[in-house]
């Protein structure tokens, strides 16, 4: 049994963490590589570049969508597990019932970019946060955060479920945080913990106490709107101290009421 374990584990970082890399890595190497010379030759401006930055980051996603339904179509028997609650009746119940908590949970998903991006203004360790173009929206704010928490929490969910692994949540939000690539600097390093810390509490654990998709969906984007909305006002420079004040609040609440929801819910699941 301990083996079945440990090679549960050791897939799982070969499904859902080294093979979203090599898609990071070589899907725009493949697609760049040939490309080089006429991009040199012809040097295309700025919104070409944009369009093509936008096309590029749509196929990588859908690449992830691809390994999803790989994986799942691996794991039949574990699909006839009621493991989600997605139906329009639970659905509608959960966000009546906790309207208040999820719209707190919302604010928090805002504010922990803030609360990053501040971080690093205060320590002087600012890199900025990642240009996003217009063209980029659709991906950034609807296809990317369907499709991400699809992979890295409803399929490794039945993953964690059908093989015993009972460390679904810390998985989670290591691999998604993972996945998307840091430098080695101090700014980076403040950019992977908020990062951790949004997986962790307002992906992985929200999804594992109601296992339903559309709320760690809500997060992912609220967290990718705030990014978009920093890069373009530039929030994070106004009044730092203050921001992160405000938003350390917030954040610090919100995980509260996770924490203390968490703990009167019967739980169902690898949590």
């Amino acid at each position: 049994m301990k083996k079945e374990i440990v090679s549960a584990y050791g897939k799982a970082l070969l499904l859902f963490l080294l093979i979203p890399w090599l898609i990071n890595f070589f899907v725009p190497l493949s697609i760049f590589l040939p490309l080089s010379s006429t991009i040199e030759r012809t040097r295309p401006s700025t919104t070409q570049m944009n369009i093509m930055g936008a096309v590029l980051s749509l196929i990588v996603v859908l690449c992830y969508l691809l390994l999803g339904k790989y994986i799942q179509e691996g794991m039949r028997d574990a699909d006839e597990s009621p493991v989600e609650r997605n139906d329009s009746k639970s659905v509608k119940e959960i966000y009546s019932s906790k309207k208040g908590d999820l719209l707190l949970y919302s604010l928090a998903s805002l504010a922990l970019p803030v609360l990053v991006y501040c971080l690093q203004n205060i320590f002087g360790v600012t890199e900025g946060p990642p240009s996003i173009n217009l063209y980029q929206l659709p991906v950034v704010l609807a296809i990317g955060p369907v499709i991400e928490e699809y992979l890295f929490r409803k399929v490794l969910y039945l993953y964690c479920t059908k093989y015993g692994i009972r460390r679904f949540v810390f998985l989670s939000a290591l691999f998604f945080t993972l996945i998307h690539g840091y430098s080695v600097s101090m700014a980076a390093v403040v950019i992977f913990l908020g990062s951790f810390i949004l997986a962790y509490f307002f992906l992985a654990t929200l999804y594992s106490m109601y296992r339903i998709i559309y709320i760690p969906i809500q997060m992912h984007i609220c967290w990718n709107f705030s990014i978009f909305m920093i890069g373009m006002f530039h929030v994070d420079t106004l009044a730092p101290v203050a921001f992160f004040t405000i938003s350390l609040f917030v954040l610090l609440y919100a995980i509260y009421r996770i924490m203390k929801t968490k703990r009167l819910m019967i739980t169902e699941g690898p949590i």
